[in-house]
């Protein structure tokens, strides 16, 4: 992927495949129903207002390295279950109001965005989470 447009169409595309997502239909999820945010605290706040529409989806760039990307799509209407999608492929499903009352929202957040899709895929992306190295 080489371009922010690239990626977000990569990422509707992928999410249309849910069997959820691809029903949602008040509103219909479309390539705009993803929102770009513009840092960790954004996202953190969007997840914490809660009552998101089904398709309802965020997504946190590396502006500087588009290989840092993330993107969250909500699965349930008006609930907290979101299909995390990285680069084309969806891996991983978060419930982030539970994660963010367990204090480790940030860290699960940089560990997606830096590792690699392959230790995304396998489920063993956390320990990217402390690694100052591959910042």
């Amino acid at each position: 992927m080489s371009t922010l447009d690239e990626l977000k169409k990569g990422w509707y595309e992928t999410a249309l495949k849910n069997r959820w997502i691809k029903r949602a239909w008040d509103p219909p999820f479309t390539i705009d129903s993803i929102m770009l945010v513009a840092s960790v605290d954004e996202l953190k706040r969007a997840f914490l207002k809660g009552n998101w529409c089904l398709g309802q989806g965020f997504a946190l760039v590396n502006p500087y390295d588009l290989t840092q990307n993330i993107c969250f799509v909500n699965q349930i209407d008006g609930g907290d279950e979101w299909l995390v999608i990285k680069d084309q492929i969806a891996f991983e499903s978060f419930t982030w109001q539970h994660i963010i009352r367990r204090e480790s929202f940030e860290m699960n957040i940089r560990a997606l965005l830096l590792a690699p899709i392959d230790k995304c895929m396998s489920l063993d992306y956390m320990d990217y989470a402390n690694d100052v190295s591959k910042k």
